[in-house]
């Protein structure tokens, strides 16, 4: 396989789902239970997959811990470290490395224009954005409208005017406040890639259990739930666990290829993160079914 096609499929994974990870990878940990028994009375897989859910625990020796969950059209794999907190309970905290709001990715290349691209923002339609060379309060509008669910948009952005400069992507944290990323491409970045960290929007994977007769429960005051009954580890767990920390981390650089030419992106990181306060018209919109005039937005008008 060539670095191209190799680097294709990499990009492919990230931007379909930035904070999804592909269940096949952990699936196979369910046919390798060949490890020794550990002393420890809570370490070990579990399988409290039902009807139209799979559920896959695993708890490992160094207090780290990795679930498989697969429900519906959404698969995700969730990190994080446990905690013995009685003697036959435990509690589980999910880990997140990915706390930025958004992930922006620029491309050299020549022209006028800059080629702006937008990736899972259908994801969540309360974020907004802006141009220009300083933040303006009333250029800022949703991208697009927030009963809108299927988007995809490339925008080319005249790259000589000054509003041009600078990009400002907002993420809705109350009914009036907004929290501002400022990203700055530098002149000669040709393609510029917006991506919505979808994870955010999601809270932090908390869960306290018990072990009864290897039988592992959520602790519930209405109604505790089987979470499976303990098995062995696979014998590679701790290699499978470093594959799949890989697929979580948000790489610095993504290949793409264009005309049979590749494409290196490299990461942007923000130059500055602040909060704003001002009530946006949810009828207006960059993009969507209704655009209104991007010229005017631009220019705060």
């Amino acid at each position: 396989m060539s670095n191209i096609a190799y680097f294709r499929i990499v990009q492919s994974l990230f931007l379909k789902k930035i904070v999804y990870s592909s269940f096949i990878l952990m699936t196979v940990l369910c046919f390798s239970s060949n490890s020794k028994a550990k002393e420890d009375s809570f370490i070990g897989f579990y399988n409290g997959s039902k009807m139209e859910l799979m559920f896959h625990l695993y708890l490992l020796p160094n207090h780290e811990f990795v679930i498989n969950l697969s429900y519906g059209s959404e698969d995700r794999v969730i990190l994080g470290s446990w905690i013995q907190i009685e003697k036959n309970k435990i509690h589980l905290t999910e880990i997140r490395d990915q706390d930025d709001s958004f992930f922006v990715y620029a491309a050299e290349g020549s022209g006028t224009s800059r080629k702006i691209e937008f990736r899972s923002f259908d994801e969540n339609t309360y974020n907004a954005l802006a141009f220009g060379e300083i933040f303006n309060r009333k250029a800022l509008r949703y991208i697009l409208k927030p009963d809108e669910n299927n988007f995809y948009y490339t925008y080319d952005l005249d790259k000589s005017v000054a509003s041009s400069k600078k990009i400002y992507l907002s993420r809705s944290i109350s009914q009036d406040k907004h929290e501002v990323y400022e990203f700055e491409p530098k002149d000669n970045n040709h393609n510029v890639l917006l991506i919505y960290n979808r994870l955010i929007d999601k809270p932090l994977f908390t869960l306290d259990a018990v072990l009864k007769d290897d039988v592992l429960f959520t602790v519930d005051d209405m109604e505790s739930q089987p979470l499976g009954k303990k098995q062995l580890l696979p014998k590679n767990i701790m290699f499978q666990l470093s594959e799949v920390k890989k697929l979580h981390q948000i790489p610095d650089q993504l290949m793409s290829e264009k005309d049979g030419k590749p494409i290196k992106y490299k990461r942007l990181f923000p130059i500055k993160k602040f909060t704003t306060i001002m009530k946006l018209n949810p009828q207006e919109s960059y993009f969507g079914s209704e655009k209104i005039e991007i010229s005017k937005i631009m220019y705060g008008q």
